[in-house]
This record gives C-alpha cells, sequence and structure tokens, in this order.
C-alpha cells in the first residue's frame, strides 16, 4: 500500500530538481550538486556534500511516493475520523503502516516527512518538531503524544496476528472480533487521553 500506485516519472523527476534546489539554496551546498550537474575537479572534496545532496533528493521523492500511494491516500481518507485523537493525516499513514509492525510507525513517518528511514532520529525529531497545522499550531504536542502512546498499548496493530489467530481457530469470527474490539478500545481510551490532557 505504501509503494503503489506510482508516482508518474516525470512528477518524481520535477521533485528531484526542485529537491536540489533547496539543498543547495537552504545549507549552501555547492551548485555541482549529485543531480545533473557534473562536479568540479576534486570530487573528493565536495564528496559529504555529494551524498548529504542526494539523500536529500531521495528523501524528497520517497515522501512524495508515500503520499502518491494507496496508504497516503488512505490516509487523508481516514483524517477525519482520527483528528478527534488529535492525529493527522501523517499519523494516519503511519498507523496504517504500523499494521505490518508496530515499529514501522516510526520509519513510515521518517519517509512522510522526508526524513530518511527513521535510523536517524535526529532528522525526523526536527520535522516532527517544525510540522505545523495551516494556523501555525503544533501538529505534534504533549496529549498526541500520550493519545498514541496509549493507542499503540491497547490496539491490534499486527496482521501476522490476526493471521495465526485465524489459523488456530480456523475462522474469521474471533481475528475480526479481536481487530474491532481491541481497535475500538484503543479509539475510546485514546480520545479519553488526548482530551483529557488537553483539558489539563
Amino acid at each position: 500500500m505504501t509503494y503503489y500506485p506510482r508516482l508518474p516519472e516525470e512528477v518524481a523527476e520535477g521533485i528531484r530538481k526542485r529537491a536540489e534546489i533547496a539543498a543547495v539554496l537552504r545549507w549552501r551546498v555547492p551548485p555541482q550538486s549529485a543531480y545533473g550537474i557534473p562536479w568540479g575537479p576534486d570530487v573528493r572534496e565536495h564528496e559529504e556534500e555529494r551524498r548529504f545532496v542526494e539523500r536529500f533528493i531521495d528523501n524528497a521523492v520517497a515522501s512524495a511516493q508515500l503520499n502518491h500511494s494507496l496508504a497516503g491516500r488512505f490516509g487523508h481518507l481516514i483524517e477525519p475520523t482520527i483528528r478527534p485523537l488529535g492525529y493527522d493525516w501523517k499519523m494516519g499513514i503511519g498507523l496504517i503502516g504500523a499494521f505490518a509492525a508496530r515499529e514501522v510507525f516510526v520509519s513510515t513517518l521518517a519517509i512522510t516527512y522526508a526524513a530518511g528511514d527513521g535510523e536517524n532520529t535526529a532528522d525526523l525529531s526536527t520535522a516532527m518538531r517544525a510540522d505545523t497545522y495551516p494556523d501555525g499550531r503544533p501538529v505534534w504536542t504533549t496529549p498526541v503524544a500520550l493519545s498514541l502512546l496509549v493507542w499503540f498499548v491497547l490496539a491490534m496493530q499486527c496482521m501476522s496476528t490476526l493471521a495465526i489467530v485465524r489459523r488456530e481457530t480456523g475462522g474469521w469470527r474471533w481475528p475480526i472480533f479481536m481487530l474491532a474490539y481491541m481497535n475500538g478500545l484503543a479509539y475510546v481510551v485514546s480520545l479519553g487521553v488526548y482530551h483529557l490532557a488537553m483539558w489539563v
């Protein structure tokens, strides 16, 4: 769901060009970039900058791909449902990715925020702190974090567990019950925690 449909190549090409320009302007890296422009005579002198620009461009394309994918579209679709919990569409994509395994939430957020693959948590943390709604309010707050923690404690977020329960019980009744009951409970408790934390 995070990889299909693929981003059209001409769109990806435009994103690469804009990301290169952004890297050159924002971080003042030499304009002999990783994308399309030949390097000067001493390539080794700018090797670190070249790798940085390549990473920056790759992250921008990966983020756009995720937004264009089925998971990205579904994240936007479920945003009205998860908005009462304090979550936005990016967190929705993370929750969808987390059905593969809970820890995938972090790497999915890293891709959504164009902060790499989640290995460098400093980049992701910086991007999350800088994320705001159009009116200037921060997206990530203490109530949101508490609500998410409660969600992951209570929710059924593991497809392999559902598959095992299906195999062991020989039907879909118990897996569907688990999915509905545990996610319903997680939603209600997370909602209460979010609003209580907002009130406090």
